[in-house]
């Protein structure tokens, strides 16, 4: 079997129940955000392409020193076939496995909780649930045919399958703090309501002007402080008290780690 695979990660961490993790990253992606850092893996490129064995080789090298796969991206939902086969094959050797999405794709989600295949779902939660804001938020490619409705439709169907399954599942709903599109106190509190009731960590990072950022206007667009972030926080919880939310913030290596 063929998949396209940027690149492993042999030993990192996701703040996932600190679990040590081999990060899978997926080339290609269904969505070209604006604020995404992320563009050299978004294409389905040829250089990418190789067989699934060699990723299950990378994969199993690591086993005596991590508890998890986290299979990222890119959106590795796209390849739902490799997807299943990757997590199947890192449950069968006792792995926990953990997916990060942006939940485009809510009947392969199905799928693998039906299979017992994932124990932790990241959700890439990039604005509130609304055309406007998803609109100017998220650059659907039209060779995927789908319009911003059909992917906010999506999206609502799988936290409507999380919320169903949060007891079978560890979620977690990572939000990107970026400046002109996601950042007023309005558009957290939308958010805040629409995800109160999954049973999530809510984790809400700063945007990053890399060099490899999508759109050139956002390299020159400077990142929101830990402060501004703690503020929007706050807000959040003084509207939904028992919400869990934390900050990430990048370090001067420009990885995440916690406030």
């Amino acid at each position: 079997m063929l998949c396209h695979v940027a690149g492993v990660v042999p030993i990192t961490t996701a703040d996932i129940d600190d679990l040590v993790c081999t990060a899978v990253f997926f080339a290609g992606c269904n969505f070209r955000c604006p604020f995404c850092f992320s563009s050299d893996i978004l294409d389905f490129k040829q250089d990418f392409s190789k067989d699934i064995r060699i990723v299950k080789q990378q994969i199993e090298r690591n086993f005596p020193f991590v508890d998890a796969v986290l299979f990222c991206g890119g959106e590795p939902t796209l390849q739902k076939p490799v997807l299943i086969n990757l997590a199947a094959f890192a449950k069968e050797k006792g792995m926990k496995v953990a997916i990060e999405t942006n939940g485009s794709k809510p009947n392969v989600l199905r799928e693998l909780l039906d299979k017992h295949l994932v124990d932790y779902i990241i959700l890439d939660l990039k604005s509130p649930l609304n055309t406007d804001n998803m609109t100017k938020t998220l650059r659907p490619l039209s060779t995927f045919f789908f319009t911003i409705d059909d992917i906010l439709a999506s999206i609502k169907e799988t936290m409507a399958l999380l919320k169903k399954r949060r007891d079978d599942v560890g979620l977690i709903i990572r939000t990107t703090v970026v400046p002109m599109l996601t950042y007023r106190k309005e558009h957290f509190l939308e958010m805040a309501y629409d995800i109160k009731d999954l049973d999530a960590v809510w984790e809400l990072r700063p945007f990053v002007n890399a060099s490899s950022v999508v759109s050139p206007r956002f390299k020159e667009t400077n990142p929101p402080s830990s402060e501004f972030l703690r503020g929007l926080k706050k807000v959040c919880l003084a509207e939904y008290p028992d919400m869990r939310i934390r900050i990430k913030r990048y370090d001067t290596d420009c990885n995440f780690c916690r406030d």
